[in-house]
């Protein structure tokens, strides 16, 4: 406290005010002001508190998905890309410091919400004992002004009994007493009256100077310490709270620009650089370099030029005995000999064939549908990384995790997956109501005893009288999906997948899923995406099997978000979400 402020708390006109009969109430007052205040300070510090959390925790995130975004091979890489992901950990330090500030701002509030109340309590218990104290003085007066009335009243009587009352037997009632006789007891009742008037009066004065002398100044001391000690601390948590953003704001610039230690000789030793030292060690031309010659290794620079070539036939030459023999997808093909090389750019004739016999087609299958499985089929074949592993597994399939499952096949999608969604493609994509009707519970029963037994031995290919209803095939595919411990779209992501289907705006709701999609782990993002491109082929033949990308959606949105069915809103939001990720497929995921 100032010196010259200290002085106040002496001056005779405020001592004069708190020992009066307003002066606790005064104080009381003064008091009520300054827990009101510590109130409205505590609840200050925890919104701000509140707001810097979610500020960091943004802050956090934005980290998070820009160092995974950035990093797609769509992106520029080089120096530019390690450099920025310095950056992002120097954001990383940012939150680190900032949480340590927000965790001193919640002990703040606690703090002040305790003064505050254990304040109000002091107050209650004083206001209650000081209230008590001048009610007994007023109690008191009350009952020596009543004595001095009655008093009053009975002298008044024996003076007129002394005097003689002209109204006395007015009326021409009889007295039953002579007029000694009523002196006599009137002067008996005024000496009584006098008594207890006096005792009355000594009771109230005793009690007025025991409230002035000592109950007051105790009072008075107690609330003033009570409002003092209240507003000291306040003061220190004010104090705190200016010094606790100075730490934050040095801590923010050791982080962005740390110190960098001087030796005697006058050189400074390396440390850590700072985010300006960093960003400046881009290297624009290095990273033009290797962005330009790093295709230029794997992709023939030039394409051939054409020559003309004699037709055999014109010349009577066949190929010789020494030419050589390739097999490209199983089919035998002629490589000619160097000097009757020619380019094309279409597969010999062999491939398609043999490509499309290894398909078989159940009757009444359609040209296109053999040609998508016939495509299909030379995807597998070019992309063997997608199909599951040789791996036998001794666990089952159904209601295993999705991680232990892709370990135990050495897979990037799940054998029953890829065998389910390659039996759709060749089998389904043109049946009414695929993934809506539902199959034979016998066969569903036995495709699910089949995986959990040996996997690795299934093939959906190859149709057998007991396994020949199509839509069996695709409801084990959905029980299998929501026997998943952790849904495929996951519990954690659930509420983000929802609040982005609630967007009206097209794009906005794509990207906000997409954002989502890509939080998820490694093995539920390739299933997601294996599985997405196979729905969108469904739906790309939605006129002749009725299936759109909304019905897909409806279908298929609790399977995979995992959700309670009873919600009929989330169960709309579901179904938007799977039908956004469809229709946008080629745009949230790589075809390649």
């Amino acid at each position: 406290v100032p010196a010259s402020s200290a002085k106040l708390l002496e001056d005779d006109k405020l001592k004069e005010i708190m020992i009066s009969d307003i002066g606790a109430e005064v104080l009381l007052a003064r008091l009520k002001q300054s827990i009101l205040s510590c109130k409205e300070f505590a609840n200050f510090v925890k919104k701000r508190a509140s707001a810097e959390a979610d500020h960091y925790q943004s802050l956090k995130k934005l980290s998070r998905q820009s160092r995974e975004s950035i990093k797609k091979p769509e992106c520029r890489q080089g120096t530019f890309l390690a450099q920025f992901d310095k950056v992002v950990n120097i954001n990383d330090k940012l939150f680190d410091v900032g949480q340590s500030f927000v965790t001193k701002l919640i002990i703040m509030n606690d703090e002040l919400v305790e003064l505050a109340n254990s304040t109000a309590k002091s107050r209650k218990t004083i206001k209650e004992s000081h209230t008590r104290h001048e009610k007994l003085l007023i109690d008191a007066e009350q009952l020596a002004e009543k004595a001095k009335h009655k008093y009053d009243g009975l002298c008044e009587d024996l003076e007129k009994v002394k005097i003689g009352d002209p109204t006395k037997n007015k009326f021409g009632f009889k007295t039953t007493k002579s007029t000694p006789q009523h002196e006599e007891e009137l002067q008996r009742k005024v000496t009584s009256a006098d008594g207890d008037y006096k005792q009355k009066v000594l009771t109230a004065q005793r009690l007025r100077s025991e409230l002035i002398n000592m109950r007051r100044p105790e009072t008075s001391k107690e609330l003033q310490e009570l409002t003092l000690a209240c507003d000291a601390a306040m003061s220190f948590q004010l104090q705190r709270y200016a010094s606790l953003h100075e730490i934050l704001a040095l801590n923010n610039g050791f982080v962005i620009s740390p110190l960098k230690p001087t030796l005697p000789s006058g050189s400074t030793v390396s440390s850590n650089p700072s985010l300006k030292e960093i960003a400046a060690k881009i290297d624009n031309e290095k990273d033009f370099f290797d962005g330009v010659i790093g295709p230029g290794r794997s992709k023939r620079l030039n394409r051939p030029s054409i020559q003309y070539r004699q037709h055999p036939s014109l010349t009577k030459s066949y190929p010789s005995a020494s030419s050589s023999f390739s097999y490209i997808n199983g089919s035998r093909t002629t490589q000619p000999t160097t000097s009757t090389m020619t380019s094309s750019s279409s597969p010999p004739q062999s491939i398609m064939s043999a490509s499309t016999a290894g398909a078989r087609f159940p009757p009444g299958t359609s040209v296109s549908t053999a040609t998508a499985a016939t495509n299909i089929n030379n995807n597998n074949i070019n992309n063997s990384s997608i199909g599951p592993g040789h791996l036998l597994s001794s666990i089952p399939v159904f209601g295993t995790p999705l991680e232990e499952i892709l370990d135990a096949e050495a897979a990037t999608v799940p054998r029953i997956v890829f065998q389910c969604t390659q039996a759709i493609d060749n089998f389904g994509l043109e049946v009414e109501g695929i993934y809506r009707t539902s199959g034979n519970s016998k066969q569903i029963d036995e495709i699910k005893a089949l995986f959990d037994s040996d996997s690795s031995s299934v093939d959906l290919l190859n149709p057998s009288n007991n396994l020949n209803d199509i839509h069996a095939v695709a409801a084990a595919l959905k029980l299998y999906f929501r026997s998943l411990p952790d849904p495929l779209f996951t519990h954690e992501l659930y509420n983000e997948f929802l609040e982005g289907a609630k967007l009206t705006d097209d794009i906005a709701r794509r990207d906000a899923i997409h954002g989502a999609i890509n939080q998820l782990p490694d093995a539920n993002y390739t299933t997601l995406r294996y599985l997405i491109f196979h729905l969108h082929r469904v739906q790309e033949r939605e006129a002749v099997n009725r299936m759109s990308a909304g019905n897909l959606g409806i279908i298929w949105g609790p399977t995979l978000l995992g959700a309670d069915n009873e919600n009929v809103e989330h169960m709309a939001a579901m179904g938007k979400v799977v039908e956004t990720v469809i229709a946008s497929a080629y745009v949230i995921f790589d075809a390649d």
